[in-house]
C-alpha cells in the first residue's frame, strides 16, 4: 500500500503543476454562488487551530494540515464584519410579542440597522412605550403615518421607523409624502466607509379591508414610485431601496409586477429578494433593491425568528462596519485584599513620617498624604482593566436562558436542514421564549411595585424608572458645562466681595441683637485618647475615595495588627 507521506507529495506535486500551468482560474457553476454558501468560500485560519481540530496538528496528521493550507482557500484574518440590514414589517412595534424578538435578532444576525414598516407610532404613542420598544444600543427614528383629513383620527396603522445601531453616526433622516406608499430616509456614516442611505418603504395592500387609507390605482403608484426614483438616483453616494412593497414580484403572470420590474430594469435598478417573505401567502412581497452596479452588492437572506406575517429579510452590504459589541468602560482598583498588613505597618514605621515628621502643621498634612500615598502604591499599586457594559436584565431567570439555549440550538440545526418539521419546532421554541421573556418582565416589574407598597418614596421612584421618567435638570440651560461653572463661582464670589465692602463702609455696628448669655469660650483644646481614635475609627464607614490617603478598612484592619489590645 502507498504510504502516507507519498501519496501527499503526489497531491501536492499534482496541485502546484495545476495551478501553475493554467493561466485562469477554474470557474465554478453558478449554483455554487448561491446566498446560502457566500460565507463558506473561506475558512478562518484559527478554524484549524482551536479544539477539537487542532487535533490535525499533530504529527499524524501535519501533512494533512499542510494540505488544508495548500488549498488556497484559508485566510488568516478574513477582514472586517459587514454591514448587515434587517428589513422587516413588524406589525405593531409597541406590541410586546412583536418587539421582543427584535433584540435576538440584532445579537444573533449583528444587525446595526432596521428598517422596520407598520410600526402603527402614533402621536399619542407615549415615549415610556418607545423606550421599551427599543433595543439596547440602538436609537429609534419614527416616522409616524400622516393622519389625512379624509380619514378618521383613531384608525391607526401604517408608519416606518429605523432602528439605528449607536456605533452609526447619523447625518439625516427625513420622510416624504407619496399618495400611494409611505417613504422615509436615514443618512448615516460608519468608520472607514463613505455615506449610506436607506430609503424604506412600505406600500398599503390594495385591499378593500384597508381602511385607513383609500383606494389607489396601481398606476398610481407607478407614477409615485417612477418620481421617487428621479430623486434617488441622484444621491450623490450609495443608496438602498427597502421595505413592504405588497407586490408579488414572484409571479411572472402579475402584469403589476411585471410593470414594476420593468419600471426598475428601465432606472438600471435591480431587485435581490429571490425567496418567500410572506409568511402565510408564500409570496415575495419585501424587496431590497440596489443599482445594477453599485458597489454594496447585497447577499439576501432571511430569518425564520418573526411573531409578524412577514420574515426579517437580512442584508449583508460589501462594507466594513464597526464589531458589534457591548459598551467598554475602564475602571481603577486596587489589590487591597492581597497586602499584607504587617509588612505595610513596618513600611509606615520607618518612613520619614514616623522618623523625622515635620514642625509645622501643613508640612505635617503633607508628609502624611505622601507618605501614605507611595506606601500604598507600592503594595497596592493601580490597576486599569476594561470592562463590558450590559443592560441589566435582573429578570433574566436561569429558565429563560435554558430556553435561550434551547432556541440556538434548533436555529443551528435549521440552519443546516432547512426544513419545514425544523422550521416549525424553531418558530414553537422561540415564541415560546419571548412568551417566556414577557412574562419573566412583567413579574419582576410587579414584584418591585408590590416590594414598595409601604414606602411610597421608594414607589414612585420605581414607577418613574418603570417608565423612564426623568426628574427635570436643576441646573439652568447650557451649552458648555465648564461655561456654567465658571458663572457659578463668579455669581458667589461677587456676592462675598459685594458684602465685604458693605461691611468696610458700614459704621461698625452689628445689625444683629446682642444675645441673651454669653457663650462658653473655647480657650483650650484637650487632645483625644487612644480609645477615642479607635473608636472613632471603628465608627466610621468602609467607603473609599480616590483622595483618601488610605482606605478605611485598611486602617482599620492596621489597628487590629498593631494594637490588639483594643479589640
Amino acid at each position: 500500500m502507498f504510504h502516507l507521506n507519498s501519496i501527499t507529495i503526489f497531491f501536492c506535486f499534482a496541485y502546484l503543476l495545476i495551478h501553475h500551468s493554467s493561466s485562469h482560474p477554474p470557474t465554478l457553476p453558478s449554483c455554487f454562488h448561491s446566498f446560502q454558501i457566500t460565507f463558506t468560500n473561506s475558512i478562518p485560519i484559527s478554524y484549524i487551530l482551536t479544539q477539537p481540530r487542532s487535533r490535525f496538528l499533530s504529527n499524524n496528521s501535519l501533512l494533512l494540515s499542510f494540505l488544508l493550507l495548500l488549498a488556497g482557500d484559508i485566510e488568516l484574518n478574513p477582514g472586517p464584519p459587514s454591514f448587515n440590514i434587517c428589513s422587516y414589517n413588524i406589525r405593531s412595534l409597541l406590541n410586546p410579542t412583536h418587539y421582543t424578538p427584535l433584540s435576538t435578532i440584532a445579537s444573533i444576525h449583528s444587525v446595526h440597522l432596521f428598517c422596520l414598516t407598520e410600526t402603527w407610532i402614533t402621536a399619542n404613542s407615549t415615549s415610556s412605550e418607545i423606550i421599551d420598544a427599543t433595543p439596547a444600543n440602538f436609537s429609534l427614528f419614527s416616522f409616524p403615518r400622516p393622519i389625512s383629513t379624509s380619514t378618521k383620527s383613531h384608525i391607526t396603522g401604517g408608519g416606518t421607523a429605523f432602528l439605528l445601531h449607536n456605533s452609526c453616526t447619523r447625518i439625516s433622516s427625513d420622510s416624504h409624502r407619496f399618495k400611494s406608499f409611505e417613504m422615509s430616509s436615514i443618512t448615516f456614516k460608519i468608520s472607514r466607509s463613505p455615506k449610506l442611505t436607506v430609503f424604506n418603504v412600505y406600500r398599503p395592500p390594495p385591499s378593500s379591508s384597508t381602511k385607513c387609507r383609500s383606494y389607489v390605482p396601481f398606476a398610481q403608484f407607478l407614477t409615485d414610485f417612477q418620481d421617487f426614483l428621479s430623486t434617488a438616483c441622484t444621491t450623490p453616494h450609495n443608496f438602498l431601496i427597502t421595505g413592504d412593497f405588497n407586490i408579488h414580484v414572484d409571479v411572472n403572470t402579475d402584469s403589476d409586477a411585471r410593470n414594476f420590474l420593468s419600471l426598475l430594469q428601465s432606472s438600471n435598478l435591480v431587485q435581490h429578494v429571490l425567496f418567500p417573505t410572506h409568511v402565510s401567502s408564500n409570496h415575495t412581497l419585501d424587496l431590497v433593491i440596489t443599482l445594477d452596479n453599485s458597489p454594496l452588492k447585497p447577499v439576501v437572506n432571511y430569518s425564520p425568528l418573526t411573531t409578524s406575517d412577514h420574515f426579517p429579510v437580512l442584508s449583508t452590504l460589501s462594507m466594513s462596519a464597526p464589531q458589534l459589541s457591548n459598551n467598554m468602560v475602564t475602571r481603577s482598583y486596587r489589590c487591597l485584599k492581597s497586602i499584607n498588613v504587617n509588612n505595610f505597618i513596618r513600611d509606615i514605621l520607618t518612613s520619614r513620617l514616623i522618623s523625622h515628621p515635620p514642625n509645622t502643621l501643613s508640612d505635617l498634612v503633607d508628609s502624611y498624604n505622601n507618605t501614605l500615598s507611595s506606601i500604598l502604591n507600592k503594595h497596592a499599586p493601580i490597576k486599569s482593566k476594561q470592562f463590558s457594559t450590559r443592560p441589566s436584565n435582573p429578570w433574566f431567570t436561569p429558565t429563560l436562558h435554558s430556553l435561550k439555549s434551547i432556541c440556538r440550538r434548533l436555529t443551528r440545526i435549521w440552519s443546516s436542514s432547512h426544513s419545514a418539521e425544523d422550521h416549525s419546532r424553531l418558530r414553537s421554541s422561540t415564541n415560546h421564549y419571548h412568551a417566556a421573556i414577557i412574562k419573566a418582565k412583567r413579574s419582576y416589574n410587579h414584584y418591585l411595585v408590590s416590594s414598595n407598597s409601604d414606602n411610597p418614596r421608594k414607589l414612585w421612584n420605581t414607577v418613574n424608572s418603570l417608565l423612564h421618567r426623568k426628574s427635570p435638570s436643576d441646573l439652568p440651560s447650557h451649552d458648555n458645562p465648564e461655561t456654567l461653572s465658571n458663572s457659578f463661582a463668579t455669581f458667589f464670589s461677587d456676592k462675598v466681595n459685594k458684602l465685604h465692602s458693605n461691611l468696610l463702609h458700614s459704621n461698625g455696628t452689628s445689625p444683629h441683637d446682642p444675645p441673651p448669655y454669653l457663650p462658653t469660650l473655647l480657650s483650650e483644646f484637650r487632645p483625644t485618647t487612644a480609645d477615642e481614635v479607635v473608636k472613632l475609627i471603628n465608627s466610621s464607614n468602609d467607603t473609599y475615595c480616590e483622595l483618601d490617603s488610605i482606605p478605611t478598612s485598611l486602617l482599620k484592619k492596621m489597628f487590629i495588627c498593631s494594637n490588639p489590645n483594643y479589640y
